[in-house]
C-alpha cells in the first residue's frame, strides 16, 4: 500500500449551481497524517448573478485507515444585504459499527458532502 495514498486527505470544495457545470473549485492536499484545529482553509467566493440558485458541495478523499470517525466544518455566508450566517456542519465519514460512507476502494474513499441546497 502506498503511503502517500493512505496519508492523503484531500479536501475538494466547489460551488455548483443546479446544472451540472462548476461555478468554483479549489482543492487542498494534507501530506502529513495531522490535521490541527489550527490549520483552517479559507475560500472565498464571490456571486454576481444573485438571482441563480447554487449547491455548495464538500468532496473530501481519506485512506482507509483514517483514524477518525468526523470532521466539523465552519461555513459563514455573506447574503447581498448584509446579513452573515455562521454554520458548524458535523461531517461523518463512517457510521458508529466503522463502516465507511462513499465510494471506497482498496487503499481509499471518496465522500461527497452536500453543505448547503439552492443557495
Amino acid at each position: 500500500m502506498r503511503l502517500i495514498a493512505v496519508l492523503t486527505f484531500t479536501f475538494l470544495i466547489f460551488l455548483v449551481s443546479c446544472s451540472d457545470s462548476h461555478f468554483y473549485e479549489a482543492s487542498h492536499n494534507l501530506i502529513e497524517d495531522k490535521w490541527l484545529y489550527s490549520d483552517t482553509l479559507e475560500y472565498s467566493v464571490t456571486i454576481d448573478d444573485t438571482t441563480a440558485s447554487y449547491d455548495l458541495l464538500l468532496d473530501i478523499q481519506h485512506g482507509l485507515n483514517y483514524a477518525y470517525q468526523n470532521i466539523y466544518v465552519q461555513i459563514r455566508t455573506r447574503f447581498p444585504e448584509g446579513s452573515v450566517v455562521d454554520q458548524t456542519l458535523p461531517i461523518d465519514f463512517a457510521d458508529k459499527q466503522g463502516v465507511w460512507y462513499g465510494d471506497c476502494g482498496r487503499q481509499d474513499c471518496d465522500l461527497s458532502v452536500v453543505l448547503q441546497e439552492g443557495v
